[in-house]
């Protein structure tokens, strides 16, 4: 068929785009144990001595390399980036921008280390020890952390206090003298993303939930060697897939007021003093979990809750105060793990494989980022056994004149 030049103009074809636009590009300036902060801080040669000046004169867009070494002294950050243009402190462990390779550490002995106050403030790479509070975000919208290690507070590793979507992505919280995150009871509540984390060593709970407004999104993160419970919901939402909780006290508790909502989807839990789950009050639901050498699995005093799916083993209970949920494996039933302990994955026998119901409304992803569902089901745990990658997603499309 022969197409006419008139007709050809109006032919289109769907294009599809694999890549969108960076962050607007700003200011760069440097921080180094040898700067001082009366220089202008445009180049390594005259760099600022202290994260709170840079964070002074940072606005939109800039970016803030910082060089190795310990730096002393309560850091609070105020400045505002925007969603498209973040203001970004980066620990430069390399030495490549700033010329001072090492560890980039922040401490102080009391108070917040550092201190987050501004909006879509991103923090990557840093140390953060010492102090009664690790990090503090308060009442910032947008900021994060990422690649960051929280360590050796007395109080809490990071607290949110009236802020809102807060992401803490790859981040290690560990060793520590309380509560590992807190939603903690501010005026308006926190909402907060933790992504492939570990809490660790803590003292206390590994997160506190504990405001009516407080939304807290748990992701494909390890809690474990605590004393507490790995998630409380005293109060608010926690959406939980992907969860593996070993050597805690209890696995997470759900407490009695009337605001505590908890979905808690592929979870493995082990090692629990306590049980898996425990609720007092409020909604729970609790699907494709496996509880395996804990006090016991999941046991209710009141609330509303939707259970099933899940796997019991090496338990003196699995069920209290509620009967077994739907399509629930046999008490007992064998995971099968790989070797547990170091290898929480599933082998190709286990009877969780293939066992679960969608939870696609939730999670699409297991712990490792293999697809969800893979090999023909959804496997129970936090684990899928299999290497499935997700399929091919459309960005975005736009039409293109093909003259």
């Amino acid at each position: 068929m022969i197409v006419s030049p008139i007709r050809a103009r109006t032919i289109t074809a769907l294009t599809l785009l694999l890549a969108t636009a960076g962050p607007a590009a700003g200011a760069t300036f440097y921080v180094r144990t040898s700067g001082n902060d009366s220089n202008s801080g445009n180049t390594p040669s005259s760099a600022f001595a202290t994260i709170g000046k840079a964070a002074s004169v940072a606005s939109a867009g800039d970016v803030v390399y910082v060089g190795g070494g310990t730096y002393t002294g309560a850091s609070t950050v105020s400045c505002n980036g925007t969603a498209n243009a973040p203001v970004r402190f980066i620990a430069d462990t390399t030495g490549a921008q700033t010329g001072s390779a090492g560890t980039v550490t922040l401490t102080f002995w009391s108070g917040s280390v550092l201190s987050i106050r501004g909006d879509y403030v991103a923090f990557d790479g840093f140390v953060i020890s010492g102090g009664a509070t690790g990090v503090e975000f308060f009442g910032a919208t947008g900021s994060s952390l990422v690649g960051c290690t929280i360590q050796s507070w007395s109080s809490t590793g990071i607290s949110f206090k009236n802020a809102t979507s807060i992401s803490i992505t790859s981040s290690t919280v560990q060793s520590g003298g309380g509560v590992g995150m807190d939603l903690t009871n501010s005026s308006t509540g926190s909402s907060v993303t933790v992504d492939q984390c570990l809490i660790t060593g803590v003292g206390s709970d590994c997160i506190n939930v504990w405001h009516t407004n407080a939304i807290l999104t748990l992701r494909r993160t390890r809690l474990t060697n605590s004393s507490g419970w790995g998630v409380r919901v005293q109060r608010g939402t926690a959406i939980i897939s992907n969860l593996l909780a070993t050597s805690l006290g209890g696995g997470v508790y759900a407490e009695s007021h009337s605001s505590v909502n908890v979905q808690l989807w592929h979870a493995t839990m082990s090692g629990l003093g306590a049980s898996g789950v425990r609720q007092d009050g409020g909604s729970l639901t609790f699907r494709n979990s496996v509880v395996t050498s804990s006090g016991g699995g999941i046991q209710k005093s009141g609330g509303t809750t939707t259970h099933g799916n899940n796997a019991y083993n090496g338990l003196s209970w699995a069920y209290s105060g509620l009967t077994a949920g739907s399509n629930d494996l046999p008490f007992p039933t064998n995971p099968q793990f790989v070797s547990p302990g170091t290898d929480w994955r599933l082998q190709a026998s286990s009877p969780l494989r293939n066992a679960g119901v969608d939870a696609s409304s939730v999670t699409t992803f297991d712990m490792n980022g293999t697809y969800r569902p893979c090999n023909g089901g959804w496997d129970i745990g936090a684990y899928q056994n299999g290497s499935c990658i997700p399929p091919p997603s459309v960005l975005r499309w736009t039409e293109v004149d093909p003259r």
